[in-house]
């Protein structure tokens, strides 16, 4: 096994691969590796009745679906924590999420 193999190595096993990771060639010089590009997944809602429906990411708020509007299409980060907060209309009940 080739030194910047058990490196690169014993940097994965430490749990922090992908953040500041540093090969060293033959010459033990340092150079950067690219990061793995963000993968993201899209999440439609659409209200079915009166009333509206929050997107967050990870607590910031990133969409808002109503009856008035339609269906919203975010794009959420793998990984990410997603809530949604359903507010009914005056009158309406809620009645549950479905897929």
């Amino acid at each position: 096994m080739k030194d910047e193999e058990k490196i690169a190595l014993a940097i994965a096993a430490a749990g922090i691969a992908g953040v500041g990771i540093y090969a060293l060639s033959k010459s033990a010089k340092a150079k950067p590796q690219q990061a793995a590009p963000q993968m993201y997944a899209t999440l439609t809602v659409t209200v079915k009745g009166q009333g509206t429906v929050e997107i967050e990411d990870n607590g910031t708020q990133v969409g808002i679906a109503d009856s008035a509007t339609g269906p919203v299409s975010v794009n959420i980060p793998v990984g990410d924590t997603v809530t949604l907060i359903a507010t009914p209309a005056a009158g309406w009940e809620f009645a549950g999420f479905s897929t």
